[in-house]
């Protein structure tokens, strides 16, 4: 019974992960369609490629847990609040403050018990979030240094 338990668990948080992995995918396809300045859009395409590698993987695992990943939809709320955003420095902060969140989560799931396949995915995510985390606080830290010199470009 444990196992099973533990396995309906598993399904939950695997569920979890994909509805905000699914929801970034759709947050970092509306910044990049604004048509940011370059820096920003070579970011987001790398953000794009990483949310559609991490919905793969959960969405397999999910799989192999019994669970079709097709009923999982984008958390509602995180996309609405990534949708308001306006500017390239407001729509960064809160690439940065996701990311944070997504690392926070999976190093609580590495934490757990989960059979080694399902560790070998949070591990994975995790280092993915991580090398997210350096680029998005290069990218913020340039640009506050710019705009603090006033080299700032109008912002979408």
């Amino acid at each position: 019974m444990d196992e099973a338990i533990a396995s309906s668990e598993l399904v939950d948080r695997l569920s979890d992960a994909l509805r905000h992995q699914k929801a970034n995918l759709a947050i970092y396809q509306h910044y990049r369609d604004a048509h940011p300045r370059d820096d920003f859009a070579a970011l987001l395409d790398s953000l794009c490629q990483d949310a559609q590698e991490a919905i793969e993987g959960l969405a397999s695992a999910l799989r192999r847990a019994g669970q079709s990943p097709l009923a999982i939809e984008a958390a509602p709320r995180l996309v609405e609040q990534g949708f308001e955003r306006r500017g390239t420095m407001s729509r960064l902060q809160f690439v940065l403050v996701g990311t944070q969140n997504n690392i926070a989560y999976y190093r609580t799931q590495l934490a757990g018990t989960d059979e080694p396949e399902a560790q070998a995915l949070w591990a994975e995510l995790l280092a993915v979030s991580e090398k997210q985390l350096s680029v998005v606080k290069a990218l913020l830290q340039s640009l506050e240094h710019r705009e603090a010199a006033g080299e700032t470009q109008a912002q979408p």
